[in-house]
């Protein structure tokens, strides 16, 4: 029934155009009677000629059928492969687009920055669900509490802001109230260098009285840091980093890394070191996370121990006696392979292959042990140390800018 109707259709269009023996003719049409369709029958070419309407129209038929049903699939297959992707890193409720209201985040343009465009725009992108990044951003909630000092301001902390600072979903840096004598020096940097100064002027700062900015004073801003994280951005926050101003962290990786642990439950991950601590500390330099749950169980324990509270010394040690008196123990964040992800240096030292040195404070100190060479990292690393300026922003280029031509995409015959 569906194909006599089509060729109906076109039976009547060839009769508009040609002049035949179509049905709106009644008798007309060169000798071939009335009865439109049926007539053409009853001689040889008239029968070809049905023939052929009706072929044409079945054809015509399956064809725009076709189209239809790719035009409808071709989008849905796109929408569920994308949401594949998306439900494999646990993406039960981010459907929606984020919130524009956050609370106790103050509202200037440098402590919320949205992330910045992926590297490789999907061909179609999907309104709803976006990238995995973008999605682990709005899921996973991450506050970088970063140690600084006055004379660092323009040298170091600036260019964190500029480059992996942005992706922390609130960055703060952790500094100490200037002495005259650091007073001048800035303003002789300010002369020197007016537009870097802007930058500088920018940064989200948290002053900790009372610390020194030497090394010494490390602990200091790290432990007031963390506790004013607690007073002030508790609820607002599921991760607390504390890192270095010459640190480097992919924060897409520790989301990846953080979006399936539950941040009630008290976690502590970094580049775990077996000494000194009975159950051992995470190395300052490689920066560590602790949960919202560690956050708590870090204040918690302070208030329950004074002389804890109050207590000098190395800053990642005195942070790694703090979670062993709050119940907190180092967490394993190596992957399935047993690589790490965090590192107290910059990748060249782990990376180029060479014969480890026992001896090395790091081999030496270090709770689980890893290859040296190409196989030594976990390739969802998090972070390294020692990065100066110029390896900043290197491997910021490298990881969101640099493209090698053709891996990932599939080739076709011509």
């Amino acid at each position: 029934m569906t194909a006599m109707m089509v060729t109906e259709g076109v039976g009547e269009k060839q009769t508009r155009g040609e002049g035949g023996g179509g049905g709106e003719r009644g008798s007309g049409g060169g000798g071939r009677g009335s009865g439109g369709g049926r007539s053409c029958w009853r001689t040889r070419s008239g029968s070809v000629q049905c023939l052929v309407a009706l072929v044409g129209g079945f054809v015509l038929g399956l064809t725009l059928a076709l189209l239809h049903s790719v035009a409808f699939y071709l989008p849905n297959a796109t929408h569920h492969q994308e949401q594949r992707d998306v439900m494999g890193v646990s993406w039960e409720n981010s459907v929606h687009q984020p919130s524009t209201q956050v609370s106790n985040v103050a509202q200037s343009p440098a402590e919320f920055r949205q992330p910045p465009a992926p590297s490789f725009a999907p061909s179609r992108r999907n309104s709803c669900y976006g990238t995995v990044a973008q999605r682990l951003f709005e899921k996973v909630r991450v506050l970088c509490l970063v140690v600084t000092y006055p004379a660092h301001h323009a040298s170091h902390a600036v260019h964190i802001y500029k480059t992996w600072g942005r992706r922390c979903t609130k960055i703060l840096f952790v500094t100490n109230a200037e002495s005259e004598e650091e007073e001048e020096e800035e303003k002789e940097e300010e002369e020197e260098n007016e537009e870097e100064d802007k930058s500088v002027l920018d940064l989200p700062l948290l002053t900790v009285p009372h610390a020194t900015a030497d090394r010494s004073g490390l602990w200091n801003k790290t432990r007031d840091a963390f506790r004013h994280a607690y007073l002030h951005y508790y609820n607002d926050y599921d991760w607390f980093v504390k890192a270095d101003d010459d640190s480097y962290f992919i924060m897409e990786n520790l989301r990846y890394w953080l979006h399936d642990k539950d941040p009630e439950i008290p976690y502590y991950y970094g580049c775990h070191f077996d000494v000194i601590v009975p159950q051992g500390y995470m190395s300052g330099g490689a920066g560590y996370i602790l949960s919202r749950g560690a956050l708590k169980a870090f204040v918690d324990a302070g208030q329950e121990n004074l002389t804890l509270a109050h207590s000098q010394g190395a800053e990642d040690v005195q942070m790694g006696y703090f979670m062993e008196a709050a119940g907190v123990r180092p967490g394993d964040s190596r992957d399935e392979k047993g690589r790490p992800r965090f590192f107290p240096f910059i990748p060249a030292d782990v990376v180029v292959p060479k014969t480890k040195n026992l001896d090395y404070w790091y081999w030496e100190n270090l709770a689980h042990d890893h290859e040296q060479g190409l196989g030594c990292c976990s390739d969802t690393t998090i972070s390294f140390h020692y990065v100066k300026k110029d390896l900043l922003y290197t491997l910021e280029f490298l990881i969101y800018h640099f493209k090698a031509y053709g891996l990932g995409v599939p080739a076709r015959d011509c």
